[in-house]
């Protein structure tokens, strides 16, 4: 499908088609099975559990296969090689610099980022307190 095409680039079209093969045959034996026989068409049940055993070994060797020539492009770049290995783990560094829009001006410093959010949580806070301090005449915080 779309989803595991971007997820798992390994997964080809020959590959898919024949996911859908194997489908077809759980769908099939899922259909011989009635209330009398609740385990359904034995022949159509190995035939379906050759196909996925099959079948899964051929992904597996696509995984390891599509992996191997990732890590054979970075080969003698340790660099490439570990940004590979933590992209595989999910840890991926954010090249990107964060900015904030803060009273109409482009902000990129940390530290001002920082005090600029500080400032807006203590003042809902202050916020806050006034609205309940004026409802209920009880304060929030001591």
């Amino acid at each position: 499908s779309k989803r595991n095409r971007i997820e798992n680039p390994w997964i080809t079209n020959g590959l898919i088609k024949s996911i859908n093969f194997k489908n077809f045959l759980y769908e099939k034996w899922k259909k011989s099975k009635t209330k009398a026989d609740k385990l359904g068409d034995s022949e159509i049940y190995e035939k379906y559990k050759n196909y996925r055993k099959r079948l899964r070994t051929l992904i597996l060797s696509a995984k390891n296969m599509f992996y191997s020539k990732k890590f054979d492009n970075c080969k003698g770049n340790s660099k490439k090689t570990w940004e590979l290995i933590n992209q595989l783990r999910g840890k991926i560094i954010s090249k990107s610099k964060s900015s904030f829009l803060v009273n109409g001006n482009l902000i990129k410093d940390r530290r001002i980022i920082a005090n600029e959010f500080n400032k807006y949580f203590v003042s809902v806070a202050q916020i806050l307190n006034e609205e309940a301090f004026s409802s209920e005449n009880l304060p929030l915080c001591p």
